[in-house]
This record gives structure tokens, sequence and C-alpha cells, in this order.
């Protein structure tokens, strides 16, 4: 199945409330990084959330003192689709931490509680380790996780989104994926398509007998 074809099946609105640099938060000299657009596109016919994200410049993610300078983290709530709410502690289920990029193995989606190991930034075990791609001419980063992966069952949660520049906040938001109810069967559509172009016809045909009176 093709990827126009996933997305007619499973198509999904996303709500995101107010997308605010913090310009009071400075840890270092450097405070440039920023997110200008993000999406979740979930796949319910194959349990996939793909995500994206779109900086203002080209996201480096290469080992510095081992740490990285520039970061983004998903905090994600499986059990809520109120983006209108701040995400508690306590109701985070998954982290996918984009911080940990640098050592070369993906990005790792990591469990709320538990040890996680030196570079974890607190959080707990690792759930698994994704891919991604970056897109050059634009800046773009993707990855898809399965839900499953998220702790997630029916393609609807809310998160929080931010990103980090050199240990300070530049990007903080929170938005939800909400999955459109699936589309009418292909066949359906096209009966339909088919009905409207016989009445164009006969609507035709009428009109050149009217005319040859």
């Amino acid at each position: 199945m093709t990827r126009r074809a996933r997305r007619l099946l499973a198509p999904s609105v996303f709500l995101s409330i107010a997308a605010a640099s913090m310009p009071g938060i400075v840890r270092a000299e450097s405070q440039d990084f920023h997110l200008v657009d993000q999406s979740v596109e979930v796949n319910r016919t194959d349990g996939i959330a793909t995500f994206s994200l779109t900086f203002d410049q080209h996201p480096s993610f290469v080992a510095i003192d081992s740490g990285q300078l520039k970061a983004f983290q998903y905090e994600i709530d499986v059990n809520s689709e109120d983006a209108t709410k701040p995400i508690g502690f306590d109701q985070i289920d998954t982290i996918i931490r984009g911080a940990e990029i640098w050592e070369g193995q993906g990005i790792p989606v990591r469990e709320r509680d538990g040890n996680g190991g030196a570079h974890a930034g607190g959080w707990g075990p690792v759930r698994a380790m994704l891919p991604f791609n970056v897109d050059d001419n634009t800046n773009t980063l993707t990855f898809s996780t399965p839900l499953s992966t998220l702790g997630d069952t029916d393609g609807k949660f809310r998160y929080r989104l931010f990103t980090t520049d050199n240990g300070g906040l530049t990007t903080d938001i929170q938005a939800a994926a909400i999955p459109l109810p699936l589309a009418a069967p292909a066949g359906a559509v096209l009966l339909g398509a088919t009905c409207a172009a016989g009445r164009l016809r006969e609507l035709a045909r009428r009109r050149q007998r009217w005319l040859a009176r």
C-alpha cells in the first residue's frame, strides 16, 4: 500500500497550542535552534505514527563532550487528547529522546521510570531505537514508530515537544494527534463518481435535443 493510499485511509487532525520560544531561560551563549513546524501522521491501519519536525537551521546532532548541542524531546501521554492542559510527570507514558542521537544508534524511546543509564537524562530504560531521516533542503527530520512502542492502542495521544540549544530551552509546545474516522471504501467513492458522470451525460443529451428543436 502506498504512502498516499495510507493517508486516505487514516488521515489525522493535529491540534496545537501556541509555540513559544523561552528567551528568559538562558544557560549558555547560543540560543538559536528553534522549531518552525511539526506534525504527527497517524496510520491506524498499520498502527504507525510518523513524526516530522522542521527547524530554523540544519540540525547538527554531533557529539560534544558526551552530549549534544542541539536537541529535542517528546513527552507523550497516550491517555488523553486534551492539548489545552499541561502534561504532568505522572501522566507521561513514554519519552522520545532526540538528545541522544549523537550516540549513533538512532532516536531512543524510553520508559518514564527506572534506570536508563548515564545519558538518559534521568528517564528510564530504552523501549526501542528509531531510525530517522534529515532532509538537508528543508531542515526537516522525520521518523516513524509503532503505536505500541508508545504504549498507545487507538492513535489518539497528546504530547509536549521542546527544543534546546546548548542546554537552554528554545521552543516549547503542547499538541495532540487525533485520527479522523476511516474514509469511505474506494468502491463507494468510485460508484458515486460513476453516477455523477452518468447524470452529466444525460443532461448534455437533453441540452442537445433542446437545441435541435
